[in-house]
């Protein structure tokens, strides 16, 4: 029987198997209520990396992330919009955000 995790595309195109790739994590940091930023790690260069924030808060869940593996940079950036205005406050964008690279 297989076991495993694997996530795929609208086209059913694999994006991510465990067969294919063992994960790692790295570490974590708070986005301490910016809107948006970055850090670097030179672990993730030449690598995929993720990111996630365990709990969400408030209204707008958490941040989006980019990453660039040429550098080793991990940005976030938080986006709500009410009535056409982008509307954030610090504490819903204060997050722990856990990363690492597959």
């Amino acid at each position: 029987m297989p076991i495993g995790l694997e996530i795929y595309d609208v086209e059913e195109n694999p994006l991510f198997s465990v067969t294919t790739h063992v994960g790692r994590f790295l570490g974590s940091f708070s986005t301490g209520g910016q809107q948006e930023g970055s850090v670097v790690d030179s672990r993730i260069i030449n690598h995929t990396a993720f990111a996630y924030t365990a709990i969400f808060s408030g209204k707008i869940g958490g941040p989006t992330f980019t990453f660039d593996n040429t550098t080793g940079r991990i940005s976030w950036k938080y986006s709500y919009v009410v009535n056409g205005t982008e509307s954030v406050n610090a504490a819903d964008m204060t997050h722990t955000v856990r990363y690492g690279i597959y």
